[in-house]
Order: structure tokens, then C-alpha cells, then sequence
């Protein structure tokens, strides 16, 4: 696998070396040889082995409480000495583990 530089980011992967340099209309700052291989996630090349990761790390976001009702949740659990936002993370988090 090849991987195609332009100012610092991957934009294109390929087979072979000659593949990206005969792309037409594009040059790449350099050209690397990888034995890694990497994958399209939201329009960035990245590890496939880190993909999973991304992906939880999307996941939860998408669950977690506003940040104005998290430190509210925060306050109570002080107050009443209660643990209902750390549970509600690690609920989010468990469902959503990364490797």
C-alpha cells in the first residue's frame, strides 16, 4: 500500500507507487510506503485498526447529555451523594467500548 501526501494529510492510497504518480492533475508532497493499512472515515484516511475507536468515540457522543445537564447531574449527585452521572457514563462507555 502507498500513501499519497498533500500538505501533511493523506489523500489518496494506492496499489503501487506508479498508480498515484500517474494520477492526472495531482502531486503529492511525498509518496510512503506503508504496511498499515487505513481506511475512509469521515473523509480522513486513518489506521483500520483505529477505525473502531472513531467509531465508539462517535457513538458516545451522540449519547451523552448536554454539558449544562451533565454538571447539573454532577452538582445533585454531590449534593445527595449520589452517582447517577458516573453511571450514565460508564453505561455510554460500556456500550460503546473501545479497544
Amino acid at each position: 500500500m502507498f500513501l499519497g501526501y498533500q500538505n501533511g494529510k493523506i489523500t489518496f492510497i494506492a496499489d503501487t507507487k506508479e498508480e498515484l504518480e500517474n494520477l492526472p492533475l495531482v502531486s503529492f508532497d511525498k509518496i510512503v510506503k506503508s504496511k498499515t493499512n487505513y481506511i475512509l472515515v469521515n473523509g480522513e484516511y486513518v489506521k483500520e485498526s483505529d477505525s473502531k475507536n472513531l467509531v465508539a468515540i462517535e457513538n458516545r457522543k451522540k449519547e451523552y447529555p448536554p454539558l449544562a445537564e451533565q454538571l447539573d447531574m454532577i452538582y445533585h449527585d454531590l449534593e445527595d451523594g449520589t452517582s447517577n452521572w458516573q453511571t450514565l457514563i460508564k453505561s455510554i462507555k460500556e456500550k460503546y467500548p473501545k479497544e
